[in-house]
């Protein structure tokens, strides 16, 4: 806005302009327009505590806010001194001020809770949304409140003289096992991870006696008890006793030369490979280093035939028989039932205080580390890498509560360590406590056993409400609620008692308070809505005003500031100041045909000055058309002279 006045033009006007301009008010707008797109993100992805507690609550949003309010009060001073066409730009003007002020109303003081009832119950009280904890005491089987505190985050609380430090607080926790170094007995346990697993890590535990290791992305993990020790299977020395033949369901040992393994049949040859190769003319001896145990027997009969039998180590299952000569045919079948290593294995070993680990391939590499210190320990085992996270030689299973992130249901909980209040001496104890939200626990303190809460808070009400009788009709023919009712008795301090039926939309209001039937719990639990909101009754009246200033600015001449968004057909342009006729018009002023006529009593200049004076840029274009042509009737009605 252009400068129009004297006090426009002082140091002091000079900032009322700016700050009241269109030019300062529009980058304000973007602003709050970005900061309400983040609250309504915060309340979408994390509730509406969360977005008053981030945004709509914080200072830099209230400054914003205030800002806004001072801009449009000042856009109303610069106006000053005020006229009938300012009308509906003031009335829009202030009731934007008033919305605004109107939310911040309810927002900081409007009380909303829950009542849940069971039928013959009352009450004069209402939980809220809001946390706290709670100190409790208990006697004779019950807990009695002792003292409260809002929680806000984490810090330093004092209740009944014993000091709290509230750790952290969670939005959301679960029920998860975990595994703690603390048992009573010794239990050695790992917990691993692999890359081709992913992120997710695994418990594994000592194996019992009999038991098969568990078998992790193909490597077989071994956890070994305390003391020990665990080597890979020797097939050189064990093959004498680990080969047999089978003939059906039975076995026959492996035997020597000249051995009769079956009626007719005696080993004729027996040959035993470590690195065993199997070539064009048979097997053999390999000169490789990579282990490959087998046995080779060749079984002669009574009538001159023959018979070859091989067996592997590591290729248990395959049948590797071939006669030779001869017409007979035995039913034995040579095979190895020996401890192998079928997959890779890693083995983790304790002794005292530290582990160790031992990984080895079926081909006979392998690779060892010592697992000291603290973890997590690297383990390269080649095609894959394994990450130790945890060895406890002592290990316990539980359940504890873990923050989790938000979800469909959400627990909350409170994480918090209670500060010893011994004389002279300020000591922690030694582990933080979870509380979820609603659970109660035993605390230990100096002098005594307290009870600690963390659940919503209560506040009271100005009446007491009783449930007499809660119905429900359900849909035919299902079990849902087609439509419930309460019939509650409430009464005003030592008032007399009264009656009254709550339903969906027929709440029960008092004094500003509103109490809404909100839902149910089985056949006799009545759960009520309570809510007062001192800022609901001027919002109502600015969103009112709003409607009827818009109104006004766009239909109602006399009272508005121009006609937004009808298109300036023209501006009179200014013309020769000796020219009568001629007048200055600059946007919003309306001159009406006392000033033509009193403009044809003044000078050219008299009547320019005064016509440009109540200028303004958002004048009406037909306003400023019939101003001039009342100025040129005016003219034409003027005395002429006769020259």
């Amino acid at each position: 806005m252009k400068a129009r006045h004297d006090w426009h033009r002082t140091r002091l006007g000079g900032v009322v302009l700016f700050l009241g301009s269109i030019q300062f008010a529009v980058p304000v707008l973007l602003l709050t327009a970005a900061a309400l797109g983040y609250g309504t993100w915060v309340e979408s992805a994390h509730g509406p505590s969360r977005a008053g507690e981030l945004v709509y609550g914080s200072w830099w949003f209230i400054s914003l806010m205030a800002l806004i309010c001072t801009i449009l009060t000042l856009a109303v001073v610069t106006r000053y001194p005020w006229k009938r066409k300012h009308t509906g730009f003031m009335i829009v003007h202030v009731s934007l001020i008033t919305i605004i002020v109107s939310g911040f109303v309810t927002f900081f003081t409007k009380v909303e809770g829950e009542i849940a009832l069971q039928e013959g119950m009352s009450t004069d009280s209402l939980r809220t949304g809001q946390s706290e904890l709670q100190l409790l005491r208990h006697e004779a089987g019950e807990f009695e409140l002792v003292d409260a505190s809002f929680v806000d985050g984490p810090g330093l609380v004092e209740m009944d003289g014993i000091e709290f430090e509230i750790i952290e607080q969670w939005e959301n926790s679960i029920q998860e096992t975990v595994v703690l170094d603390d048992g009573s007995n010794e239990l050695h346990a790992v917990e691993l991870s692999f890359d081709h697993l992913g992120e997710e890590a695994y418990w594994v535990g000592q194996l019992r006696e009999g038991e098969q290791p568990p078998n992790l992305g193909g490597v077989a993990i071994r956890v070994l008890p305390q003391g020990q020790s665990w080597s890979p299977p020797n097939p050189d020395e064990s093959a004498h006793a680990a080969f047999h033949h089978a003939q059906g369901t039975g076995h026959i040992d492996l035997g020597e030369l000249g051995d009769v393994v079956s009626e007719g049949w005696s080993i004729e040859s027996i040959r035993r490979f470590k690195h065993a190769l199997v070539g064009p003319d048979g097997i053999g001896e390999g000169d490789s280093n990579r282990d490959n145990p087998a046995v080779e027997v060749i079984l002669a009969h009574e009538d001159g035939s023959r018979e070859r039998h091989i067996a592997f180590v590591r290729f248990r299952g395959n049948v590797n028989k071939k006669t030779i000569e001869g017409e007979s045919f035995s039913e034995l079948v040579l095979s190895y039932e020996g401890e192998e290593l079928d997959m890779p294995t890693l083995v983790i070993t304790r002794n005292g205080e530290a582990s160790s680990a031992l990984f080895v391939t079926p081909m006979g590499e392998r690779a060892e580390w010592e697992l000291a210190g603290d973890g997590p320990w690297t383990l390269d085992l080649g095609q894959a890498t394994c990450i130790v996270h945890h060895a406890f030689g002592n290990a316990r299973g539980t359940t504890q509560l873990v923050e989790a992130a938000m979800g469909e249901e959400n627990t909350p909980a409170l994480r918090v360590r209670v500060l010893n209040q011994a004389e002279g001496d300020d000591q922690m104890s030694p582990e933080p406590m979870t509380i979820a939200w609603g659970q109660r626990v035993m605390v230990p303190t100096d002098d005594r056993v307290v009870g600690l809460s963390y659940a919503p808070s209560t506040r009271p009400i100005p009446f007491s409400i009783e449930l007499v009788e809660f119905r429900k009709r359900d849909y035919p023919g299902s079990e849902q609620a087609m439509a419930f009712e309460s019939d509650v008795r409430f009464a005003i301090g030592d008032g007399e008692p009264q009656e009254q039926t709550i339903w969906m939309n027929n709440p029960l209001e008092y004094d500003g308070w509103k109490v809404y039937q909100a839902g149910f719990v089985g056949s006799n639990v009545s759960i009520f809505q309570v809510t007062k909101d001192p800022g609901l009754i001027p919002m109502y009246i600015g969103c009112t005003a709003l409607c009827l200033g818009i109104l006004i600015m766009y239909y109602c001449k006399a009272y508005s500031h121009g006609h937004p968004g009808m298109p300036e057909v023209f501006r009179a342009e200014s013309r020769s100041v000796s020219d009568a006729s001629e007048v200055c018009v600059d946007g919003g002023a309306s001159a009406g045909s006392d000033d033509a006529r009193r403009g044809a009593e003044q000078s050219p200049s008299q009547l320019e000055d005064e016509l440009c004076q109540d200028s303004d840029p958002g004048s009406r274009s037909d306003d400023a058309a019939g101003l001039v042509r009342t100025t040129r009737r005016s003219r034409s009605h003027r005395a002429h002279k006769v020259g």
